[in-house]
């Protein structure tokens, strides 16, 4: 029991540094003149595309969890290092112009 748990462990901090580095690529990607019109408002293409890849790896984050239900009852969606890492990412998308 005590690899799963290693394995467990190294599976969020490599999920953390995808999700970190998400935002990364956001912060260094030159700014584009391209939007998106949704309900009226226009948003950055750049943002849109961030955060939809943001959701989609929570979607991939939980299917993994789900999948392998060694986590000891605690999701790894709701891992402190992920939990962390979309903090950061949801930091750099508000503050990006």
């Amino acid at each position: 029991m005590d690899v799963v748990s290693n394995y467990t462990d190294f599976l969020s901090v490599f999920m953390a540094l995808i999700i970190v580095g998400v935002a990364v690529k956001l912060a260094l990607e030159s700014q584009s003149d391209k939007t998106y019109e949704i309900a009226g408002k226009n948003y950055s293409r750049q943002k849109v595309h961030t955060a939809v890849m943001l959701g989609l790896m929570g979607l991939v984050i939980q299917i993994v969890s789900n999948s392998i239900k060694a986590l000891d009852g605690k999701s790894l969606l709701f891992d402190e290092k992920i939990l962390a890492a979309y903090l950061v990412a949801i930091l750099v998308m508000a503050s990006k112009k």
